[in-house]
């Protein structure tokens, strides 16, 4: 199921979009706000931004700060609004605009525009993951060591584990706060939940936390993990219950 993001939407635009996709297998957040919406960005990862602007220079700010987030720089964005010059064109292009939207579309031709951009989405997603040289990303600092899964499970992260995970780093964390990462991770079949399981078995850290996105309601949903390992949606819901964790 894919999951799609609209930024800065007004209620109608909201509801416009809501009626386009009905029936398909996609999810909507939906919300007003541009703080909000890069927030539910950072967390979720969704296949797609979609993001409604009253101008133009509003949608090059959120596109700009999505851009330097390491979460959502690559997430593949549309956007709603009226034709822009096209001298910005390229600068569009090269912010990940994948499609441009005329506001008040025929909900057929807006359903073909979003089916179209997650197409290209997935694409590029695809791509990305071929040219990837790693699918694991380790951090490691005054006693926290962050572990984030790029890719796929099945296909990418489990073989890479088994080199990252080798039993020298696994005893040089062991007493660490250890925060896997599973936000970037584009889906998780129900049957590769396991291989999630079995990860975080492998690490077998007491201290164990997971980010989870969009793939909490899965984690809470097919597994026990939330039952000795704190599972958040946010970073900022993480950051904060560490915080209330650290001695004054």
């Amino acid at each position: 199921m894919s999951l799609i993001i609209v930024i800065d939407a007004s209620p109608a635009q909201g509801r416009a979009v809501e009626q386009s996709l009905a029936g398909l297998r996609h999810r909507l957040l939906i919300t007003q706000s541009p703080a909000r919406g890069i927030e539910l960005a950072q967390s979720g990862n969704p296949d797609l931004i979609l993001i409604s602007p009253d101008q133009q220079i509003d949608g090059i700010q959120i596109l700009g700060t999505l851009r330097r987030d390491p979460i959502t720089r690559e997430v593949a964005v549309a956007l709603m609004q009226h034709a822009p010059n096209p001298s910005i064109l390229p600068r569009l292009k090269q912010l990940g605009v994948v499609e441009i939207i005329e506001p008040g579309s025929q909900p057929e031709l807006l359903r073909s525009k979003l089916t179209a951009a997650l197409m290209t989405a997935e694409k590029e997603k695809l791509l990305r993951n071929l040219k990837r040289a790693n699918h694991i990303q380790v951090k490691r600092q005054k006693g926290r060591t962050d572990i984030a899964l790029l890719s796929g499970l099945k296909d990418y992260a489990v073989p890479e584990a088994r080199t990252v995970l080798n039993p020298f780093f696994l005893r040089l964390i062991k007493s660490d706060i250890v925060i896997l990462d599973i936000r970037a991770i584009p889906n998780i079949p129900e049957t590769e939940v396991r291989l999630l399981e079995d990860m975080i078995a492998t690490i077998g850290s007491t201290r164990m936390h997971l980010l989870a996105g969009r793939h909490l309601g899965l984690i809470l949903a097919e597994t026990d993990l939330a039952v000795d390992t704190p599972v958040f949606f946010s970073a900022e819901e993480l950051e904060k219950h560490l915080s209330t964790k650290r001695p004054a």
